[in-house]
């Protein structure tokens, strides 16, 4: 689910609250950030070479004024008023969910808990009007602004979906008459209940789940090298089990073309699937298919 969504790039309008003056930092990147996620060959045509489309555009981008130096000491205390006329503004132009993260927040997250106070005083949870507020400090309090915000954006656009689809999930189980925990695999080939999952730990999950399963079936089979295939409604997923073991953590993981800082067993999606939708690009003549899908009702096999 959370792999689709971000595939068709379907998720909410989200706005994101940093640090005055570090408004363009998920737009800059870190030196290469631009190849992340290409393949090769478009990777040596530097000429052509596109930067991805940010998930939460400039516009939707704004910074507070306050600041905390690299050993959590604040220099400059949160200007709350600041802060509750840039949410206001954020709110106005359309935003469903609010990403905060702050300069060196996971040495000093106070600043970042009370700009989402802030939020929730002005526009608390009975009011229609409320909105999820995600701190990077809660989502990966780790260093290296660049994929803690990444991170922590890619949590929040991924989560409305996944909130409603489980939550939805564990209604038909409770009524059938389930009463065991909900687990979810995770992108590290580890798992856990669901209310102990962020969503961004969910993305890929499908198709490291399915690498994890085609080690054990290669094992009882005596196979030890193993290309596992596995084709959705949107997107064909590829992973490698080498010498009996299923594939390798990635040592830059990345989710589409964001790096992130979280672990994650390295297999390969493209938006393709049996429910792709094919049509041809205005600009060039070229038939293209996807990563818009129709999904598939039932399974595209």
């Amino acid at each position: 689910m959370a792999l689709n969504r971000l595939l068709e790039r379907k998720g909410p309008r989200l706005g994101l609250i940093t640090t005055a003056g570090f408004e363009d930092t998920i737009f800059v990147g870190r030196g290469g950030q631009w190849a992340d996620g290409l393949p090769v060959r478009e990777r040596r045509n530097v000429a052509r070479a596109q930067r991805p489309v940010p998930l939460i555009p400039r516009d939707m981008t704004v910074g507070v004024r306050e600041r905390v130096d690299s050993f959590g000491r604040v220099l400059a205390p949160l200007d709350e008023s600041d802060v509750a006329e840039k949410v206001g503004g954020l709110l106005a132009r359309g935003a469903r969910g609010l990403v905060v993260s702050l300069l060196w927040s996971h040495l000093y997250p106070e600043h970042e808990r009370r700009v989402r106070e802030i939020v929730r005083a002005h526009y608390p949870a009975s009011y229609l009007g409320s909105v999820p507020v995600i701190l990077s400090s809660a989502v990966l309090p780790r260093r290296d602004e660049y994929a803690r915000t990444m991170t922590t954006i890619l949590d929040a656009y991924l989560r409305q979906a996944l909130h409603e689809e489980l939550g939805g999930t564990r209604d038909e189980l409770l009524r059938r008459g389930y009463g065991g925990p909900i687990m979810m695999i995770h992108a590290s080939g580890g798992m856990a209940e669901v209310r102990k999952t962020s969503a961004v730990e969910t993305c890929n999950g499908g198709p490291v789940a399915g690498l994890l399963g085609a080690a054990f079936v290669g094992r009882e089979l005596g196979e030890q090298n193993l290309i596992l295939a596995d084709m959705g409604g949107t997107s064909f997923d590829l992973g490698i089990v080498e010498g009996g073991r299923p594939g390798a953590h990635r040592p830059r993981p990345l989710i589409d073309r964001w790096q992130v800082g979280i672990a994650m067993m390295e297999t390969r999606s493209i938006g393709a699937g049996g429910g792709s939708i094919a049509r041809v690009d205005k600009n060039t003549g070229r038939v293209e298919v996807g990563p818009e899908s129709a999904g598939s009702m039932p399974g595209p096999a």
